[in-house]
């Protein structure tokens, strides 16, 4: 599971425990570099320090024999569905991932306001602050200015290589996500390879649905999801 950037592995919420209860499965949350400490130490960190992290440590666990379902959200979501295009794995799930960027992170050279502002606080809902506090969330409060331009080009290389997906694939999205359009989903669903793929929208103004009220929801859709194209092996 690859969480989102300035997130944690707290992204997740309960799905990790869920998960693991629900297959016995054996789930591995990493954490990013310069994450889970405070945001400054992202300052020196850029796309390809975070895609070497991942792709390492996939493929030591490719080597060791696993059998591997990537899940991701957001950034994770992205680079989730890029090393899809690269390894045999049994399965990816993107939850967010922002293929196709909202107003005003569409506009050309938005970027630039980094230049003036390095750190910009991010806007939590009550809803989402309070489960947060309950699981004890780790993300980072600030959203780095790097954050765009690392969005971007994690866009950018997925769609070179997006056409090569070919293992069971599920995109998950709100129709009023903030940062990304939910048309990122049908975008995604329709560029891949797969024959077995599914999307599934959620009506939430909060990015990370791990943290919203379809929460129940969106595990019971993995979960059927695992199930039906057998991930873990077990049915």
């Amino acid at each position: 599971m690859i969480h989102g950037y300035t997130g944690s592995p707290t992204g997740f919420g309960s799905l990790p425990n869920y998960l693991h209860k629900k297959f016995k499965a054996n789930v591995k949350v990493m954490l990013l570099k310069g994450h889970g400490t405070q945001v400054s130490d992202l300052d020196n960190l850029n796309y390809k320090d975070f895609i070497e992290q991942i792709e390492a440590e996939l493929i030591d666990d490719l080597r060791k024999g696993r059998k591997i379902v990537l899940i991701g959200i957001c950034f994770g979501a992205q680079i989730a569905l890029y090393l899809s295009t690269k390894y045999n794995i049994k399965g990816v799930i993107a939850i967010s991932p922002p293929h196709k960027l909202k107003f005003p992170f569409n506009i050309p050279g938005f970027s630039i306001l980094g230049l003036f502002k390095k750190y910009w606080k991010k806007s939590i809902g009550d809803y989402e602050r309070k489960k947060r506090k309950e699981l004890g969330d780790k993300n980072y409060r600030y959203m780095h200015c790097k954050g765009l331009k690392i969005t971007r080009k994690a866009g950018k290389e997925l769609r070179k290589r997006i056409r090569k997906i070919d293992c069971p694939c599920l995109v998950m999205f709100s129709i009023k996500d903030r940062l990304g359009h939910y048309k990122s989903a049908e975008m995604i669903i329709k560029k891949i390879s797969s024959k077995i793929k599914r999307k599934v929208l959620f009506d939430e103004k909060i990015h990370n649905l791990c943290y919203s009220p379809s929460n129940k929801k969106l595990k019971d859709e993995i979960v059927m999801f695992i199930r039906k194209e057998d991930l873990f092996n077990i049915y």
